[in-house]
């Protein structure tokens, strides 16, 4: 699949990510509540755009090495941020941080989805990079 497609994929997950956070606040303003108890949504939205837009606008502007190599980075970090943390605290302390199962499901979820799409858009963008060299030879 075109890199171009992955990048696609990744705002998506971005969306996803930005909405679960949006409702988050919605809850905790309206509610007291947050879907996950202690969390900082706002702090996790400013995180997400500052380093997933370069990272993207990289992708699209066919800058491959940095954008796969940035990218893969990004996906340590969001792995152990994004879903071995939720499953830690499943782990450590069972699901009283969360405000349902399906809360936790959809942390995970969401953030498995983020992390396929962008070790799939690293993976596409090095082909890509191999497929242009090799084309210019």
């Amino acid at each position: 699949m075109p890199l171009n497609r992955w990048l696609l994929l990744q705002l998506n997950y971005l969306a996803l990510a930005i909405g679960f956070n949006l409702v988050s606040i919605w809850l905790e303003q309206t509610t007291g509540k947050s879907l996950i108890e202690g969390s900082a949504p706002t702090r996790s939205i400013v995180l997400l755009v500052v380093l997933l837009s370069p990272t993207l606008w990289l992708g699209l502007r066919k800058k491959y090495t940095a954008y796969a190599v940035i990218n893969f980075l990004l996906t340590l970090m969001l792995l152990q941020i994004g879903v071995l943390k939720h499953v830690y605290a499943y782990l450590d302390d069972g699901l009283w941080l969360y405000s349902s199962t399906v809360t936790w499901f959809a942390a995970i979820a969401i953030n498995t989805f983020g992390v396929a799409m962008a070790v799939s858009g690293s993976i596409s963008a090095l082909v890509e990079r191999r497929r242009n060299a090799v084309g210019k030879v």
